[in-house]
């Protein structure tokens, strides 16, 4: 029996108290007491598994978490040795095997020498209802070429690898 109709056997049971006889309540309520109880606690087992999964699943995202993190740092680390190491031999791109590996340009960017600076002076760039900076704005105009007060064009390099 499933619990649902359990529930719905002991809601009527409920309704229909004034009926019965005294051992004829008791001898119902015990019987379905007894079958709600085996119930709620396979239930309550089920609910349990499920919690230690979701714990060793919490557990298992954590560890690939910090693997990955790890294994980025670890890239991020060779393609800085690998780009300091053709700059300072001043080349520019290798052809290596099955890759060909280059520095190249990446697209500038705004950077913001000292926001306390920039917030009081350059009050333009602001956005509301939360002062926040348009970084849009302000590459666009430090690409045009105005002088912003706090704030200058960067232009990076980076490695790639074809």
């Amino acid at each position: 029996m499933k619990l649902y109709e359990l529930t719905d056997q002991y809601n009527t049971f409920l309704e229909r108290i004034d009926d019965f006889d005294e051992e004829t309540f008791k001898d119902t309520l015990e019987g379905l007491q007894g079958d709600i109880s085996v119930k709620a606690e396979n239930m309550a087992k089920m609910v349990k598994c499920i919690e230690a999964d979701i714990t060793a699943f919490k557990i298992e995202a954590d560890r690939l978490t910090a693997r990955k993190t790890t294994l980025e740092n670890r890239k991020n680390s060779i393609k800085k040795y690998l780009q300091d190491q053709l700059t300072l031999v001043n080349m520019k791109k290798v052809k290596a095997g099955l890759f060909t590996v280059s520095i190249q340009k990446n697209p500038a960017h705004a950077k913001i020498v000292d926001e306390d600076l920039f917030k009081v002076d350059v009050k333009e760039y602001l956005k509301y209802p939360a002062p926040t900076i348009d970084k849009t704005r302000l590459l666009k105009d430090l690409k045009a070429g105005l002088d912003v007060k706090g704030a200058y064009l960067e232009q990076t390099e980076s490695i790639r690898i074809r």
